[in-house]
């Protein structure tokens, strides 16, 4: 607009402008709606271009209205002018620069080329638009980019696909160091070959927690700990993966250290092997564990244990106990034996050895040697007896056989003596059944025999015996 009389100058703040429709001697807002606002004194007003002189042609003392106008007529332009005070002072040299102490408002491009500090609270896009940020380096022309459609923030790349993405040709990692103290940083990235990477750079352990929890770590000798805090081998309860010593310890105080679980089929649990060869295994055979070697086992069952090949399946006469140059010491049985098969009469229950004390039915004797074998239900004792006392014509008869034969069963056993008077070719001990007594008796080849007496006993007599007899003990 071209005016006449003096045109608005520099200090200029805010211009508005009224079209009248007619009859007007004030005016209050402009024609966009907006309210006059002035401070008093720095003011100007025109009428069609013509400046207007205050407090003649006009009166500004509120400061939000123009007041005493001559009538104005349709289509009459009202332009009202509202300067700040302008002082030279009151500015930032170009060349020189300065300091702005109030908000300052820039649309266009800002470049910078040379430092730039911001001292206070910054905020970049207070808006909201969809615009990106970014900040390059020397060599990287996204060393920092921030998509403004999604908030994602990339380090080497301006195309991040997670909330925040490092992108390197090489090692890309992040790395987080606490300066208390001379440590390097902990390091999070993936290597150029592909595989991720955790890189603690200080000897010191890995912490890993839940709820503030410490629930395992990795020291720094690279043994690994649930559990626990040290490795101390089977001093504390937990799992220490002793990574230099190429071991696992598991401790657990008053219950199983270890369970494991194979599903579904019978098979291997658990494989030993040496130098990459299997030498053993243990796992379940028909629901029933078993422990197994190259070719030979030992599976468990309610009944006790068979044995069995490598897998677990049971085999028949093709397990030994012991060898003939490693042989097992002792063996401890409540029952019994089959030898050489399966059925009654190859059960052996019982095998025993010891002494037994013989007395004479009428007066004393002496005895040396008397001892007993107990194999099964055979019963084989052995001794010498002698001085006998009685000299009566009573039948001589041993009693306190170890155990009282079975019902039924004779048993002759042989003897060796001397000063035994009798008339036949030969003395024998005889047991009948149910009895625990021996007697003596003589007899020859004619079939005449009979029961010798303490009588025929003659002085210096010494009858040595062997006998064999059955019994159900």
């Amino acid at each position: 607009m071209s005016y006449i009389g003096q045109s608005p100058g520099q200090g200029q703040a805010e211009r508005f402008i009224f079209t009248a429709t007619g009859g007007e001697t004030s005016v209050t807002l402009d024609d966009a709606g907006r309210g006059i606002a002035y401070t008093v004194g720095q003011v100007d007003v025109y009428l069609n271009g013509v400046k207007l002189v205050n407090g003649t042609d006009f009166t500004a003392t509120s400061g939000s209205s123009i007041t005493g106008l001559s009538a104005l007529v349709a289509s009459d332009i009202v332009e009202i002018v509202a300067l700040d005070a302008f002082s030279p002072a009151d500015t930032v040299s170009a060349s020189n620069g300065g300091t702005f102490s109030g908000n300052v408002t820039h649309s266009g491009t800002l470049t910078a080329t040379s430092t730039t500090s911001l001292d206070g609270a910054v905020v970049i896009n207070e808006s909201g638009a969809d615009v990106d940020f970014r900040i390059e380096s020397d060599t990287n022309a996204n060393a920092f980019f921030l998509n403004g459609a999604n908030g994602y923030v990339g380090i080497g790349t301006n195309n991040p696909s997670h909330s925040l993405e490092t992108v390197n040709s090489t090692f890309a990692y992040n790395r987080t160091r606490s300066t208390n103290g001379a440590y390097t940083g902990f390091d999070v990235g993936q290597h150029q070959s592909g595989q991720a990477v955790l890189n603690l750079r200080d000897s010191n352990f890995m912490q890993f927690l839940t709820n503030d929890t410490e629930r395992m770590r990795i020291d720094s000798s690279g043994s690994l700990l649930v559990g626990k805090t040290a490795a101390d081998s089977i001093g504390t309860d937990g799992i220490e993966i002793d990574g230099p010593n190429g071991r696992v310890i598991i401790t657990r105080d008053g219950n199983e250290p270890l369970i494991l679980n194979r599903k579904t089929s019978d098979g291997d649990i658990a494989i030993f092997r040496k130098d990459g060869t299997t030498v053993g295994s243990i796992g379940s055979s028909g629901g029933q564990a078993y422990i197994g070697g190259t070719t030979k086992g030992i599976r468990f069952s309610t009944l006790g244990f068979t044995g069995t090949d490598n897998t677990g399946a049971l085999s028949d006469g093709a397990i030994d106990i012991g060898t003939s140059s490693h042989r097992i010491k002792d063996l401890y049985l409540s029952g019994g034996v089959y030898l050489g098969g399966t059925g009654a009469a190859n059960y052996l229950d019982d095998y025993e050895a010891g002494t037994w004390t013989p007395t004479a039915t009428a007066g004393s004797l002496s005895y040396t040697g008397a001892t007993y074998v107990k194999i099964g239900s055979a019963v084989h004792v052995s001794g010498s007896v002698s001085g006998f006392t009685d000299t009566s014509g009573t039948a001589l008869e041993i009693n306190g056989l170890p155990f009282t034969s079975s019902s039924g069963q004779r048993s002759v056993g042989s003897v060796f003596f001397r000063y035994v008077n009798h008339s036949h070719d030969q003395l024998s001990f005889y047991t009948g059944g149910s009895s625990s007594q021996m007697q003596l008796w003589s007899s020859n080849k004619d079939g005449a025999y009979q029961q010798v007496s303490y009588s025929q006993l003659q002085s210096g007599h010494t009858i040595f015996f062997q006998l064999t007899y059955y019994t159900d003990a």
